[in-house]
């Protein structure tokens, strides 16, 4: 019985052969195209995770617990803040500018530049002042600079004049900007067109 069984493994040993090769052949695509693929992803994703495990070390020593970190963190919380105030700021129906400590315009929203009828390039540094009205210009840049030199606000009456030669009468204000110092790092303002002037 024993050598039946011994005869006929014998007699299809080719077929056990062929059918085990194919199977091992089979082991190996399943590992090439699908397994492999598969653990250098897992791998390139757990590389991946450690890089960026160390850079945010590098960038917050102590875990983020540092005096410098607090104040990164405060520095970007502000910088977020005043780009969403800016953006709100954009579209109001006042016209607004930002200047720089010395005075010199920095920033203007649309509706500043839709009331002068001018592009934003004209109007930043000191380009703002081709916008007031000539017999307006003189006092009006007189008393900007004198505000800015004593570091104080300023609220004033004049006109803007458009290139189609429409004037405008306005009220401009500006609030002084400052640091955690109490110095003077820039200004805000605003232009009120005044109806029923």
């Amino acid at each position: 019985m024993s050598e039946g069984i011994w005869a006929s493994i014998v007699q299809d040993y080719p077929v056990y052969i062929t059918g085990a090769a194919a199977g091992v052949s089979g082991l190996v695509v399943i590992y090439k195209k699908v397994l492999k693929p598969m653990f250098n992803t897992v791998k390139s994703f757990w590389q991946t995770i450690d890089k960026i495990d160390t850079i945010f070390e590098e960038i917050t020593p102590n875990g983020g617990r540092s005096v410098k970190d607090r104040v990164n963190k405060t520095y970007h919380e502000l910088t977020f803040v005043s780009e969403r105030l800016r953006a709100f700021l954009a579209d109001t129906k006042d016209a607004h500018f930002e200047t720089d400590a010395e005075g010199n315009c920095t920033r203007v929203n649309r509706t500043y530049t839709r009331l002068v009828e001018r592009e934003t390039s004209e109007i930043i540094g000191n380009g703002w002042h081709n916008c007031v009205l000539q017999e307006d210009r003189e006092s009006v840049v007189r008393a900007w600079d004198d505000a800015v030199d004593d570091a104080r606000e300023l609220t004033i009456n004049f006109r803007f004049e458009t290139p189609s030669g429409k004037i405008i009468p306005v009220r401009g204000t500006s609030y002084k900007m400052t640091n955690d110092q109490g110095e003077v790092i820039g200004f805000l303002g605003k232009i009120q067109v005044l109806e029923n002037s």
